[in-house]
């Protein structure tokens, strides 16, 4: 009796393996992040006709990524301010928060006036919640019609309370900011 019963079911495997194989043959395959945000989070690879299914549940294309702090998001959503004074232009944003292991970037590119005593400087920094700069480049001085980029870039660790960011620049006698720019990278 159990070898009539061991063969009925692998005569039922063999049959099914037959009878869906071909259906699901040389179909193209798609990756999508099945069930995001909870414990049974996983990357699948599933024949294309099923990617729409998962779709419609809450899954989304491509491989599962590290969730995105608030504070990249925030990073990466921000606008700079336009410069309105000839001799400075400060931005800072601070108070946000990041996950370890995402990556803060801040540069910025000006162009000093030509005129022959300016005294300048330009200061980015990646900065923590006291306003102590993590990461920091400083140029302290620029010939005259030169333009400069002064950029900082972080790899948050765990404890370092990593806040936000801060451009810092002056020239006495003037110049142009060319380019802000800021970024968030999630850990990978």
């Amino acid at each position: 009796m159990f070898r009539k019963m061991l063969f009925a079911c692998m005569a039922a495997v063999l049959l099914s393996t037959i009878a869906v194989g071909p259906v699901f043959a040389g179909q193209d395959k798609v990756t999508v992040c099945h069930k995001p945000g909870t414990e049974d989070e996983a990357t699948l690879t599933v024949a294309a006709p099923a990617e729409a299914a998962h779709l419609g549940h809450g899954d989304y294309s491509g491989p599962c990524r590290a969730p995105q702090s608030s504070g990249c998001d925030a990073l990466n959503a921000l606008v700079p301010d336009p410069q309105t004074e000839t001799w400075m232009y400060y931005y800072a944003v601070s108070n946000l928060e990041f996950y370890p292991g995402e990556m803060i970037h801040v540069d910025t590119t000006i162009t000093i006036d030509n005129i022959e005593y300016n005294d300048n400087y330009l200061t980015v920094a990646v900065i923590d919640n006291a306003y102590d700069a993590l990461d920091v480049e400083s140029i302290l001085s620029a010939a005259p019609g030169e333009t400069v980029t002064g950029s900082a870039d972080y790899t948050v660790v765990a404890g370092d309370n990593a806040a936000g960011i801060y451009i810092d620049t002056m020239a006495l006698e003037g110049f142009t900011v060319d380019a802000v720019n800021f970024s968030c990278t999630p850990a990978q």
